[in-house]
């Protein structure tokens, strides 16, 4: 498959003669600046390999291609000039992180492999990326999976705030959605090293020692320090570790960041964790996020009310809690469906609470519970979910 190639000079002619050149090569496109080449590459995009001119009126070279690595990471950029000044070499290699620098004229025979090169280069950064995705995916959904046989409970407020966090996407940069998303589901993966009886013991409001308030407070830097080791994840692992942190820089962990330097992720979750808990104890949106603002320095005031008014919490809109459920049995359960309701054993014990998406590892669970002590049934389940279950089907 011919690879996308944009050419960028304010010589119309040049390009003209360089798109004949690579014509039956790549599927070129071309632009007279930088303003269109930049146009070209959101609306038409992505490229493999951007070649540019360096002297160009408004916005050279140098600048074009910086602004590209900024926008377009995974696109190879050449420079193509007739200045031959060592310093415009130097300066553009470290500003726009470009591949290869080619001076005019540049003949056929220099173009070509170097071009080649640069596609190869492309294929690598795309495989690596996809690669890193795969495995950081997969990584993550092994320990999501992990918290869920751990603590049902937990896992259920986590897939709850998940889903409300995605529902603020407007809120969070594109870049630092997919770390927020994941951070919100590991944010109590540290409960893995806290023993159940001290986890039951602080649900059920006993006393605990100071031993045991000490080891229930480090959740977040436990969480932190195995996330903190693999790769990639160290935005997930700053969230997750700050996610208890008040805005004015009180409660834990404790050190000097505080106001807009705590990361976005955490401020959001931070305001989350506290909306979903009294959701689920049937308390008012409206209510919740009255009490919230009398406190002073626990969240970001300017987050919070971003995050009240797309939910809509002073129109009155109760559409975070307001769900419609439909009844099935086991053998019907879907994978992607969301429970309405806790799904229990015959004995009372909560096997998977509400707000839970149904994955291939509850589906699973439930049907050795049910084949050994027995469920519950029927199963409630949103019916929205259901219908987009069956609409995907």
């Amino acid at each position: 498959m011919m690879q996308d190639i944009l050419l960028v000079d304010d010589d119309p002619n040049l390009l003209q003669g360089l798109s004949r050149t690579l014509r039956g090569f790549y599927k070129v496109q071309t632009a007279t600046g930088g303003e269109q080449a930049l146009r070209l590459l959101d609306e038409s995009g992505p490229f493999a390999v951007v070649v540019s001119d360096m002297r160009m009126p408004h916005m050279d070279g140098v600048t074009l291609l910086a602004e590209i690595c900024a926008r377009h990471p995974q696109t190879v950029r050449i420079m193509l000039t007739g200045n031959s000044d060592q310093d415009t070499a130097i300066k553009a290699v470290n500003q726009g992180a470009i591949f290869r620098f080619l001076n005019k004229p540049c003949t056929k025979e220099d173009l070509l492999p170097v071009l080649a090169a640069a596609v190869r280069q492309h294929q690598l950064i795309i495989a690596e990326k996809q690669l890193l995705e795969d495995t950081l995916t997969g990584a993550i959904h092994v320990l999501t999976q992990t918290l869920s046989m751990a603590d049902a409970r937990l896992f259920g407020q986590a897939t709850r705030m998940r889903d409300l966090a995605r529902s603020l996407a407007n809120l969070i940069p594109p870049a630092d959605r997919w770390a927020v998303d994941s951070a919100a589901m590991l944010a109590s993966i540290g409960l893995i090293a806290i023993p159940p009886v001290v986890v039951t013991r602080s649900r059920q409001g006993q006393t605990l020692t100071n031993a045991e308030r000490a080891m229930l407070a480090r959740i977040p830097d436990i969480g932190y320090e195995l996330l903190n080791h693999i790769p990639r994840l160290q935005l997930v692992a700053d969230i997750v570790r700050y996610q208890n942190k008040n805005y004015d820089g009180s409660g834990h962990p404790v050190d000097s960041t505080a106001g807009k330097s705590l990361p976005l992720g955490a401020r959001l979750l931070r305001i989350l964790r506290d909306v979903i808990e009294p959701l689920s104890e049937g308390t008012s949106a409206h209510g919740i996020f009255a009490s919230m603002r009398q406190k002073p320095g626990a969240y970001d005031p300017e987050l919070l009310e971003q995050v009240a008014a797309v939910l809509g919490v002073d129109q009155g809109v109760e559409s975070i809690v307001a769900e419609m459920t439909d009844e099935v049995r086991l053998l019907n359960l879907r994978i992607d469906q969301v429970l309405a309701a806790n799904i229990v054993t015959q004995e009372g014990s909560v096997l998977v609470t509400a707000g839970q998406r149904v994955t291939s590892t509850i589906q699973e669970r439930l049907r050795n519970f049910a084949s050994t002590v027995g469920i519950r049934e029927p199963i409630l389940i949103r019916r929205e979910a259901a219908a987009a279950v069956r609409a995907r089907d």
